[in-house]
């Protein structure tokens, strides 16, 4: 069997719905080649098989360029969490298609319609660790030990046998495999801009906590942050729960202050999205405090909405209008 026949038969495991993707996709394989298997108006999906890591388990990354990329101009970067449930794979009428943010259809539409810039997203797919890897690290160090053998200790529901943290917190680590692994792979391979007005990070629940943290941390590596139902409960019940208080305390001390970076927050009013709105003023009084403005943060309130990926999809538009509108950039103060 040839090269390209292994490819095609891998490609038919990969993506066994591929006839009727809604976007045109290349795939990169183990073979380091890459393939157009569909061709439709919404952009090109490239998937990097199982990226290697010193940092963190290896994993796969969705790379999305719009229609019409050309290397010849440099584009705005996002960065986003749980890349797997990003882009509308074709697969209709199914609970992966339901709860796809579909990213790839929504910028599009934004972009022909000339509301936003068009942009490159990295979907970095979550592994089995994901509620270690994305928990901010230096909030759960500043809990006591008898804190954190009590949070280790917690289920995600009475009825579960899983736990919310079953391994070890290891965020710093996820952000050392964005910051020195994947993004100097991303800007060496596509036609990214590396300026900080131009780098941005984004996910929802587990995933806005991660992103506003990597904001926090890397405050000259990421020019903005899109944080969606943002997990400041850490828990899933807010009983005996100290994270919160640890988290506020973070952020008080350690976020930017306002003139370099652009924050959007966001929270439904429904399921779990019904534990933030108290959480989501502390922070918000922070944001004020450190001087943010409507020029450069957004809290939105999505009243009726549950905890879900569809309606992370419903106000998606909203977020990226915010990070990439034209005009965005910021002003840098003197």
């Amino acid at each position: 069997m040839s090269m390209v026949d292994k490819a095609k038969r891998l490609l038919s495991f990969i993506l066994p719905q591929a006839l009727t993707l809604s976007f045109s996709l290349v795939v990169s394989d183990v073979f380091s080649q890459n393939f157009q298997y569909s061709t439709a108006p919404n952009g090109k999906l490239h998937i990097k098989k199982s990226f290697p890591s010193k940092f963190v388990k290896k994993r796969d990354i969705f790379i999305w360029v719009p229609e019409n990329y050309t290397e010849h101009r440099k584009y705005p970067v996002i960065y986003i969490q749980d890349g797997a449930n990003l882009f509308s794979l074709g697969n209709k009428n199914t609970d992966q298609d339901f709860n796809s943010w579909k990213l790839d259809e929504i910028a599009s539409n934004l972009i022909r319609r000339g509301e936003i810039r068009p942009f490159i997203a990295i979907g970095i797919q979550n592994s089995v660790e994901r509620h270690a890897e994305y928990f901010p690290q230096k909030p759960w160090v500043a809990l006591t030990p008898e804190q954190q053998e009590d949070m280790t200790s917690r289920k995600i529901n009475p009825s579960y046998s899983d736990k919310v943290f079953p391994d070890s917190i290891k965020s710093d680590d996820y952000l050392k495999f964005i910051v020195q692994e994947l993004k100097p792979f991303i800007d060496s391979s596509f036609a990214v801009s590396r300026e900080l007005h131009d780098t941005f990070v984004m996910g929802a629940s587990f995933g806005g906590l991660i992103s506003i943290y990597a904001l926090t941390e890397y405050p000259h590596i990421f020019g903005g942050a899109a944080c969606l139902s943002t997990h400041w409960s850490g828990l899933f019940d807010m009983n005996n729960n100290p994270i919160p208080e640890k988290i506020v305390q973070y952020l008080n001390e350690n976020l930017p202050t306002s003139g370099y970076h652009r924050i959007y927050f966001d929270h439904g009013t429904e399921t779990l999205d019904a534990l933030y709105p108290p959480l989501q003023d502390r922070i918000d009084r922070i944001m004020l405090d450190k001087g943010y403005s409507k020029n450069d943060w957004l809290t939105y309130v999505d009243y009726g909405a549950p905890h879900t990926g569809r309606a992370w999809s419903m106000r998606l538009d909203i977020p990226l209008k915010f990070l990439f509108k034209i005009g965005s950039k910021i002003i840098y103060l003197d």
